[in-house]
């Protein structure tokens, strides 16, 4: 976990964010965030408010996990649920209109494994995070306990917690195999 951590906080916008974090003991307002997404230039004024939105949440998880103890780079990681269902998953008027397979956030639910993968592949592919997440048979055992079930969604408390040596953070409430996924995708059944 140290290394996500760090390999996050290695960008400056993020280094002086967290800093305001710990400072303030929460996570700056969005303007705040913008004003400085600004002074960094990380993007274009049109993304500006829309991955501001992002930056806080990623520094929401880090004062979390900071503030709740679990900041250890050992433990493995599971991640529950897709996160285009996550009320912090924000999207552009075109995305339900593109194809399925183009959406990013939304995952195959095929399998334990089609979900690791997802997530690998979501945080190689659009971070510099490598996460430890743990294999798949735990991920399947974990996914069916009613201790995931009762969890609430993350940033609200309780929604990272440790179960059999494993961080657990529920995303969204979506998150239940279904073998029959592809065809329900391409019908249109989870728009």
């Amino acid at each position: 976990m140290y290394e996500y951590v760090r390999l996050i906080l290695e960008h400056p916008i993020f280094h002086d964010l967290f800093e305001a974090a710990l400072q303030l003991g929460d996570v700056p307002d969005k303007e705040y965030v913008a004003k400085k997404m600004r002074e960094y230039q990380v993007c274009g004024e049109n993304l500006i408010v829309r991955r501001s939105s992002s930056v806080r949440a990623w520094l929401y998880w880090i004062l979390t996990l900071v503030n709740e103890g679990y900041y250890d780079n050992e433990i493995p990681v599971m991640l529950v649920g897709n996160a285009s269902n996550s009320p912090l998953f924000r999207t552009h008027e075109l995305y339900h209109t593109a194809n399925p397979y183009a959406r990013v956030g939304l995952f195959m639910a095929e399998t334990a494994g089609t979900i690791r993968f997802s997530w690998d592949a979501a945080f190689r592919d659009y971070t510099p995070i490598w996460l430890n997440l743990c294999d798949d048979k735990t991920y399947q055992k974990l996914l069916e306990t009613e201790e995931i079930a009762e969890m609430p969604t993350f940033p609200q408390e309780g929604s990272i917690r440790k179960m059999d040596g494993v961080l657990v953070i529920k995303v969204s409430e979506e998150y239940h195999l279904d073998a029959d996924w592809k065809n329900k995708m391409m019908s249109g059944e989870y728009d």
